[in-house]
This record gives structure tokens, sequence and C-alpha cells, in this order.
């Protein structure tokens, strides 16, 4: 089992080996098929087996690479990568992201002299960590980063027992995680169990086609159940959702927004496959939304 999975063209192997021997000298195990597949393999069945198990897919778009008749092999795997959530695709020509995965933010390395350049190589570490197993990341060496932007959570968050929900009226009846309750269904109850959180009964229409400013807006709009208080949860109160998501139910296994910001181009959210939050680097990316509001 490899923890990156390498997706390029094979003309831009010079241009990709130098990333995969930064890559490799943090001590992550890397699946680059030039040194991974050995004379004698049959090397589609390796390389099904390889993505199956990665933990993270590497794509690099280039000139090349985003041509689906000359390589369609990368754009396969690239696909099964943003399937299960672990795609990080990488530009080294000036070419847009291939449809289907321009909702992705896309890390840049058009403009850097080598393709190891700090920056370059400090934004696809920061990428990959939260999607590598914390036991397998946790005693890397560091890179550095810059210290505005927050160290990301490398692994599921427990939900916090605190008054970050927005109370309201108490209920006037005994509730439980998952009862039909004020427009939803209940997603977290505090220690009184008068006050707590509630999901609307499903994401917002779509899917996965809502930027961070449009996620906050249609919870604004949105009037369901006779209730038109509905919000973009907090990070926190999205976690909550995460923990309690077989009670409350219709959860698709990919991110979702949260309306905690990070900066004025970034924003938390969180990967409900696998519970990990990131702190997402484009705003004008594309996620899941489910409104919530408070009693």
């Amino acid at each position: 089992m490899a923890d990156i999975f390498i997706s390029y063209a094979r003309e831009d192997l010079d241009r990709v080996k130098p990333i995969v021997e930064e890559l490799k000298k943090r001590g992550w195990s890397v699946f680059f098929d030039v040194e991974s597949i050995h004379g004698g393999a049959n090397w589609p069945s390796v390389i099904d087996e390889a993505l199956d198990n990665s933990h993270c897919v590497l794509v690099f778009w280039s000139f090349t690479s985003v041509d689906i008749k000359r390589h369609p092999l990368v754009w396969g795997e690239a696909e099964k990568g943003r399937n299960k959530d672990i795609l990080v695709p990488v530009r080294i020509d000036t070419v847009d992201s291939p449809t289907g995965f321009r909702h992705i933010h896309t890390i840049d390395l058009c403009g850097c002299k080598k393709n190891s350049s700090h920056e370059a190589l400090r934004q696809i570490i920061e990428a990959i960590t939260p999607k590598i197993p914390p036991s397998i990341h946790t005693n890397l060496p560091s890179t550095p980063v810059a210290a505005s932007i927050p160290e990301p959570i490398s692994k599921p968050v427990q939900a916090e027992r605190k008054p970050d929900i927005r109370q309201k009226t108490p209920a006037s009846t005994t509730l439980k995680i998952g009862d039909y309750y004020g427009g939803g269904k209940v997603a977290w109850l505090d220690s009184t169990g008068k006050h707590g959180l509630i999901a609307a009964k499903a994401d917002l229409p779509g899917g996965d086609k809502y930027t961070w400013e449009a996620a906050k807006k249609a919870c604004k709009e949105l009037n369901e159940n006779g209730y038109n208080d509905w919000y973009l949860p907090s990070k926190d109160e999205l976690n909550h959702l995460y923990t309690n998501r077989s009670a409350v139910g219709g959860f698709a296994v990919i991110g979702y927004w949260s309306s905690t910001e990070i900066s004025a181009d970034s924003a938390w959210r969180q990967t409900f496959g696998s519970g990990v939050q990131y702190y997402n680097f484009g705003k004008y990316d594309e996620w899941r939304v489910r409104p919530v509001r408070a009693f």
C-alpha cells in the first residue's frame, strides 16, 4: 500500500520526478510507475491495486496530460481519486483543469523555476497531509508554513460540548438525536437536552455545486417546513452533524462547507467519508451543503 499515487503523462517525467523525491524525503511511500512496476508485472492490475489502496492521488495536469485521447489513463486515475475525495491536482503548464475537475483547487507550479520550489512544495504537502492517516505522518519532518495559515486537522474531530449553538427557545418536549423536530432532524443536544441543533432533512439540491458564498446565501434564503432561520453551520456545528450522521441521515461521502472562515479567500470544510476537516484554499470551490437551525 502506497500513501501517494502519482498520476502523470510520461512526457512530463523529468518535471514530475523532483516532486516525487521531495515527497519520499518526508517518509511517505509513493507509487510512481517508473519505480513501482517491475519487469514481468501485469501493469494494469498493479495500477488498479495501487489506486484502490492509496491514501492520496497526486495528478499533474500539463499540455500533454489534459489531452484525454493521448492519456486516458491519467484521466481515469484522476477520476478515481476525485470520486474517493483523495485527489490533489497540480498544474505544471498554463492549462485549465479538465471538465469535471475544475471544482477542485489546483496547485499552480507554472511560475516556479523548479518544481521543488519551497512555496509550491509547501502547498502540495499541506494538501496531501490531511489525507494521510495520522499514524503515518505524525512524525514527519516539518516544512515551513506561513504563520497566517492554520494547521489542518488530520483526523476526525470529536464533537465539542460547548455553547457553539445559537440557542433559542428551549424544546418543550424530551428529544433524542435523530428525532424529527423544528423542521428537520435533531443533530445535537446540549447537556440539558433543551437546546441543540436541527439539520435539514436533506442537503440543498444540486449536490456539490455550491461555492462558499452561494452556500451561505442559499441557507439564509431557505424557507422549509415553516422555518426561515436556517444557516450554514460553523466548523464545530458541522462536526456535530458528522458525528451523528447515521441518525440524521442523507449525507454523501464527500466534502461539506462550514461557515467558519480562515481568510478572505479560504474557509473550513469537512469530508463525511473520513470525518477530516480541511482548510479549503478557495471559497470558489464547490461542495455540498446541509443547512441547520438552532433551538
